[in-house]
């Protein structure tokens, strides 16, 4: 779980509350790719109020996941604006910037990206220990998320040893393990049969209905549907 706030962060945390979780403005990212230039983003307006659940939906190479890239600051942008919880990802150092995923973002990805020789609980509790948690705190919370996620009983289980959804379980308990701000999901869904898709979305929904913000990228009409809200790309731009 999160650490308490001091004292004196209780003014920051009220003004936080009432502004927007992602607030991007005219974005623009570009690609060179041999001799030619890829326009990915064309001046992206973004807003995500805190609490939504936003899909956001188009054709392969449309800009979705550079746009997620871009509002986590793992790519610069050309042009515009991004701010986080109404903190500036331009005026940002990479050192900050890398700071920020740690405290105020959670990631989850279509591959899962665990670490095969750790345990479930390992794997878990690994983003608290980099952030400089004591080994006892990261253990309990990385407990308490897999019980969030139903996998309570797997803490000593490996990666080999389960289905691709519990895995994706474990992924989800390690992106919200340190209570972030925001949680990004590209295509969590996307390697896995129906059956189990719709148990990772039913979960992704309770961690919504309990105030987790959360932006997602899918091609899984199911989970866009039960968003709160969509938002539609084609070509660099959203549409609608």
């Amino acid at each position: 779980m999160a650490e308490q706030l001091k004292p004196d962060q209780s003014g920051f945390e009220e003004v936080v509350r009432g502004i927007p979780v992602v607030d991007a403005r005219a974005v623009r990212k570009a690609y060179e790719t041999g001799s030619a230039r890829v326009e990915a983003l064309r001046g992206v307006d973004f807003i995500v109020a805190r609490g939504e659940m936003v899909a956001v939906i188009g054709p392969s190479g449309c800009g979705k996941t550079t746009l997620l890239n871009c509002l986590s600051g793992l790519d610069d942008i050309d042009a515009g604006d991004i701010h986080i919880d109404g903190v500036s990802l331009r005026q940002m150092s990479d050192n900050d910037r890398t700071d920020l995923r740690g405290r105020r973002i959670g990631f989850v990805f279509q591959a899962f990206n665990l670490l095969p020789i750790l345990t479930a609980e390992e794997n878990v509790e690994l983003p608290l220990l980099i952030a400089g948690a004591s080994g006892r705190r990261a253990r309990r919370a990385a407990r308490a998320a897999l019980e969030r996620v139903g996998l309570g009983d797997a803490c000593r289980r490996k990666p080999v040893e389960m289905s691709g959804g519990e895995q994706q379980r474990v992924a989800i308990a390690r992106a919200v393990v340190h209570a972030p701000s925001l949680l990004f999901a590209d295509e969590p869904t996307g390697s896995l049969d129906s059956d189990t898709s719709t148990k990772i979305i039913e979960l992704l929904e309770s961690l919504n209905a309990d105030g987790q913000t959360i932006v997602l990228v899918t091609h899984n009409a199911e989970l866009s549907r039960r968003a709160g809200r969509i938002v539609r790309m084609a070509d660099g731009r959203v549409t609608s």
